[in-house]
């Protein structure tokens, strides 16, 4: 049997080379940070790299150490919270304390803006769940997908205003 044309056979040496390479370029970076460390913006591309990897315990550590170098990145203080709700299975009031301080640094902060807006719908808080999604919705060049998704919050959230379960 052939492969389709341009695709790998199953089980191929190669099949995982993205991934392969990425965490070689992930042990790279580690150990020259090691040798270097007070180098933020390492410390965030490893951290982004190992959220690429889903490797959420690994990400923690290395925003950490990047945020306390820098601590006045919203991008960066975004991915934090991010990385720590995905490795925490939830929000917890230090995360909450971390999307707050990015959005005062940018108060655009769109995936800031999209954790805000998810922790105040779990609490039950709809109308400043719908008023946060808002402000992301009003965001320029906003791409379709997050668009998508954030329209369909805002209409769950409605929803959940008129007759909350």
């Amino acid at each position: 049997t052939s492969s389709p044309e341009g695709m790998a056979p199953q089980n191929h040496p190669g099949q995982n080379a993205p991934n392969m390479d990425l965490n070689k370029m992930a042990e790279g970076l580690a150990k020259k940070l090691e040798a270097n460390p007070n180098n933020p913006d390492g410390w965030a591309l490893l951290a982004r790299t190992y959220i690429e990897l889903k490797r959420y315990e690994d990400a923690v550590p290395a925003f950490e150490h990047a945020t306390s170098i820098v601590n006045k990145d919203a991008s960066m203080l975004a991915d934090y919270a991010d990385a720590l709700a995905v490795k925490n299975k939830g929000f917890n009031p230090e995360i909450e304390r971390i999307i707050d301080k990015a959005l005062k640094l940018e108060p655009n902060q769109k995936k800031a803006l999209l954790l805000k807006a998810t922790v105040a719908f779990n609490r039950k808080d709809f109308k400043s769940a719908i008023e946060t999604w808002q402000k992301v919705d009003a965001i320029a060049n906003l791409d379709p997908e997050t668009k998508k998704v954030v329209d369909a919050s805002i209409d769950e959230a409605k929803k959940m205003l008129v007759s909350p379960k």
